[in-house]
């Protein structure tokens, strides 16, 4: 059931679920107009706590008994000089702390800022860490939990328990089919001696696998993991870090700009009917696209700010293109797409490092294994590697385009499998996409760029980068407004929570 939106208006209306209510007035009660067999009943108050009670309803439409349905608390909070009306169980949920501490929280100086949040989620991933060593400890050669339940595994089962991040089920034995890894609840070490993590959240689902939020122990630091779902998937992950550190010289540590870091542990855990491979890696702050609330926090930045945040990924490719040093060398992403190009906030609060990730279906000196139609140009044959640099090309063109514009997929011509046709610099195409980056106040000679390399004689990676630096060398450089970019990321925070569905 969604959670419940706060209005306190007179006439508004309130949806919760299927059912719908329209505030008369406050204090008192207003019947819902959800149908089935239970009637919903909403309470407004001036002190925003939200009832919303239940009664069964006999064949007669007369109620045969009450109960308690849900309860959800409300707190205003200010931010700047916007007020925003929070759903603390919500807030308490996301958190995975009680409601009166995510009321004080939310009530504390300066609201929920992101920040705030992060050092309180490690804090409380801590200990939820504690609790969950202290419950799965040993005792007496068996697992003993808190409520006296003695599951008579041993010790080595344990362990294995929670290496490979298994589940105790009620009955009190191992859950060794494949499941989704439950938040909160998993302590994973992916390799024997490797480090010790604390799935917080799932923060991405693809094709292949999901990422997740942790904690790593050792370091008291915020980490990504991936699942690979699959075999498929569990090869991707491993080609992954195989071209990553082919890029980084066989470096872990090395850092290329534009291109994600190495994973620094990858391994495959039997799970009981299938191995899965997992990763771990540095955690960014989320993709680039439309739906994300990073671009609105992008979009607010200067234009040269941004501009050169989108020359990081276009050195990344020119250093895996030409790595090896020969047209006939090199590495070939081949998924270009806003999704697949990682933001990371630097200690200001806004994106200071931007980078190519997804490599699991690069190819290194040959084509790569996978792409994305809207993004794979129809005039490339089939015929290597040099072919396959060109959809490259093509295709972080149209991601800059997507990114600098907004997020939005320009409109261009498609063969009938979806593919983009290559845009002529005169055609109605380029025309569109060159008013749609002026009206966002992009540089004329940048636009050019990124046009030329939507065309069917479009340069190479690193002589795109460098005509691309040419452009943008012109532009002026701006300061980021820190006050403006800290508000709007509050603001888009606190909107998400009110979006969320977690009561």
């Amino acid at each position: 059931m969604s959670s419940l939106r706060p209005t306190g208006q007179t006439g508004q209306t309130v949806q919760f679920g299927s059912k719908t209510a329209v505030a008369e007035s406050r204090g008192k009660f207003i019947k819902g107009a959800g149908k089935g067999k239970k009637k919903t009943r909403l309470s407004l108050t001036e002190n925003h706590v939200y009832n919303i009670a239940a009664k069964k309803i006999d064949s007669n439409g007369k109620p045969t008994r009450s109960s308690l349905f849900h309860k959800a608390r409300y707190v205003r909070v200010k931010q700047g000089s916007d007020t925003y009306d929070v759903n603390i169980g919500s807030l308490a949920k996301r958190l995975g702390i009680s409601r009166g501490e995510a009321r004080k929280l939310a009530e504390g100086e300066g609201g929920i800022g992101r920040m705030q949040q992060e050092a309180h989620v490690r804090e409380e991933a801590i200990e939820r860490y504690n609790r969950i060593a202290e419950q799965y400890g040993k005792h007496q050669g068996k697992l003993q939990t808190k409520d006296g339940l003695n599951t008579g595994l041993k010790p080595s089962t344990i362990l294995k328990v929670v290496q490979k991040g298994l589940e105790i089920g009620e009955d009190g034995k191992v859950k060794t089919k494949p499941q989704q890894l439950a938040v909160g609840k998993h302590i994973v070490r992916i390799s024997e001696g490797g480090q010790l993590s604390v799935l917080q959240k799932a923060i991405g689902e693809g094709s292949n696998g999901a990422v997740f939020q942790t904690l790593n122990i050792n370091k008291a630091k915020l980490e990504a993991m991936k699942e690979a779902h699959d075999k498929k998937a569990n090869e991707k992950l491993f080609n992954e870090h195989k071209v990553l550190l082919y890029l980084q010289d066989g470096k872990a540590d090395k850092k290329i700009e534009g291109i994600q870091s190495a994973p620094r542990e990858v391994t495959t855990i039997n799970t009981g009917e299938t191995q899965k491979a997992f990763y771990q890696t540095d955690l960014a702050d989320g993709s680039i696209d439309s739906s994300n609330s990073k671009m609105q926090i992008f979009n607010a930045l200067p234009q040269r700010t941004r501009l050169d945040l989108c020359k990081q990924l276009l050195s990344g490719l020119a250093h895996a293109h030409t790595y090896g040093g020969s047209p006939f060398f090199g590495v070939v992403h081949g998924d270009i797409k806003p999704e697949n190009c990682l933001m990371h906030l630097g200690d200001k609060g806004y994106p200071e490092r931007f980078e190519l990730a997804d490599w699991g279906g690069s190819g290194i000196n040959e084509k790569a294994q996978s792409y994305t139609p809207a993004f794979y140009p129809t005039d490339i044959s089939d015929r290597g590697i040099a072919q396959a640099k060109r959809a490259d090309v093509f295709a972080i063109s149209l991601t800059l385009v997507m990114v600098l514009s907004g997020g939005e997929m320009p409109e261009l011509q498609t063969s009938n499998e979806g593919s983009p046709i290559p845009v002529e610099s005169s055609s109605k195409e380029a025309l569109a996409i060159r008013k749609n980056l002026q009206e966002k106040g992009i540089d004329e000679k940048v636009i050019n760029v990124l046009i030329k390399g939507l065309g069917r004689n479009r340069p190479p990676a690193f002589q795109l980068k460098a005509e691309y630096e040419q452009a943008i060398s012109s532009v002026s450089k701006e300061p980021v407004d820190l006050e403006a970019i800290q508000k709007l990321k509050d603001a888009v925070y606190m909107q998400q929570i009110l979006d969320s569905s977690f009561l």
